[in-house]
């Protein structure tokens, strides 16, 4: 089973917004996200 998951990062106040798409995978012992975004604190926030 998959499902879809898409964060999103937006910012009204500049016009500005990100939408990355990533597939969870569920299998029998755990979940496994199938892209390469790196999803840490460091990556979602935007110094601007």
């Amino acid at each position: 089973m998959t499902f879809s998951v898409e964060p999103g990062l937006f910012d009204p106040a500049h016009d500005f917004g990100y939408n990355p798409s990533d597939n969870l995978l569920v299998t029998k012992k755990k979940g496994v996200l199938m892209g390469s975004v790196p999803y840490t604190k460091e990556w979602m926030f935007l110094k601007l």
